[in-house]
């Protein structure tokens, strides 16, 4: 996790922070605080590019000018190991096999069951 304190400098609409992993295992997630520490929703946006699936960029726009909580988390992928592709055939039992770092606990949901 990292995080770092922000003053949004009055009539800015936003910023926005680069980060460059070392390979495309990580994944990234962020969050977003006013100084209270109340979350602030819809004020934020991540994504890898999408040439260079390394680079991150996390979007931030708050509602106002103010000091603010950039907070960015960073886990490993999960991994699929089977199926790697085909179709799910309906009534048939499929076993799925993965690896997940680190996870405690796992729910996979197909077609919303």
């Amino acid at each position: 996790m990292y995080s770092a304190k922000i003053d949004l400098i009055k009539n800015k609409a936003g910023g926005l922070v680069l980060i460059q992993l070392s390979n495309n295992n990580i994944e990234l997630s962020d969050s977003l605080e006013d100084e209270t520490g109340n979350k602030i929703q819809r004020g934020y946006f991540i994504y890898s590019d999408e040439k260079d699936q390394t680079l991150w960029r996390c979007q931030f726009a708050p509602p106002k000018s103010g000091k603010y909580n950039i907070i960015i988390f960073a886990e490993e992928k999960m991994l699929q190991i089977k199926p790697l592709n085909g179709v799910l055939q309906n009534g048939s039992t499929v076993h799925f096999r993965c690896r997940i770092p680190s996870a405690q606990e796992v729910n996979i949901t197909v077609d919303d069951n």
